[in-house]
């Protein structure tokens, strides 16, 4: 698993039209990174649907990603963030591009490929 999105089943408590995704990436060097870009579009490479900007932290030498207010740990290269799409965000979006930047100006990008749920 290089970049993965995973819908999570809906809270039946909570009512809306919107989707929480699960967001999973390897990252190998999280104290050097810059600025992350997730955007989800309707083609590789563009945020016509969505853009996020989550952040790398440290606490009690831990990394952490950052998104919206809330951490989640990143351990063994794995981080993951948290995020709600709409139904209609859903549903345009066909490619979510991961671009990471480092601090030494070099930089990396993921690209995952939304498949059709239903066979």
């Amino acid at each position: 698993m290089d970049l993965s999105v995973v819908p999570l089943t809906p809270d039946s408590t909570v009512l809306g039209d919107s989707t929480k995704l699960m967001i999973q990436f390897k990252i190998s060097y999280p104290d050097s990174v810059q600025n992350i870009q997730m955007k989800f579009g309707t083609v590789q490479d563009i945020a016509d649907v969505a853009l996020l900007n989550p952040t790398i932290t440290l606490s009690d030498s831990i990394y952490y990603t950052l998104l919206n207010g809330e951490q989640n740990k990143i351990a063994d290269y794995d981080a993951r963030v948290y995020y709600k799409l709409s139904e209609n965000q859903i549903s345009m979006y066909n490619y979510l591009t991961l671009f990471v930047t480092y601090i030494d100006g070099t930089s990396n990008t993921l690209y995952w490929l939304k498949q059709d749920q239903n066979p």
